[in-house]
């Protein structure tokens, strides 16, 4: 992702999504990157701010759209999915490793009629659609 847009995207210097590990639960270290939270001023800003802080959104937005993804759901590492599970892998340009594909999600807009508690399972409680 860093390599691909021009936001800032903190850089991962280590995680574990398996929670048997010497620290007892799933984890991840990044870079912090400084800042104020937005809720935390938004009520000081006159309207012109505001309005420029929108713009830097759609801005952003528009660049997120700009990636070409094969598929709708969560990122998984390709080999911690289990294979009954469909899955879709990313562009070698945007992955040349080939370590991770596009899985399942737990989007309650993509699960019509079925239980959407996302504690149950990594996977979730329905298979993903393409759109």
């Amino acid at each position: 992702m860093r390599s691909r847009i021009s936001i800032r995207v903190p850089e991962v210097y280590a995680w574990d999504s398996d929670s048997s590990n010497p620290v007892g639960a799933e984890y991840i270290i990044m870079e912090k990157i400084c800042g104020v939270a937005l809720a935390e001023i938004w009520e000081s800003m006159n309207s012109l701010q505001r309005y420029e802080i929108i713009n830097q959104i759609v801005k952003m937005e528009t660049e997120f759209r700009s990636l070409k993804l094969p598929a709708y759901g969560r990122l998984f590492l390709r080999d911690s999915l289990p294979p009954e599970y469909h899955h879709y892998p990313l562009p070698s340009d945007l992955d040349p490793d080939g370590l991770f594909c596009i899985g399942p999600s737990n989007s309650p807009l993509l699960c019509h009629n079925k239980p959407t508690d996302v504690s149950k399972s990594i996977v979730g409680p329905c298979e993903s659609k393409i759109l």
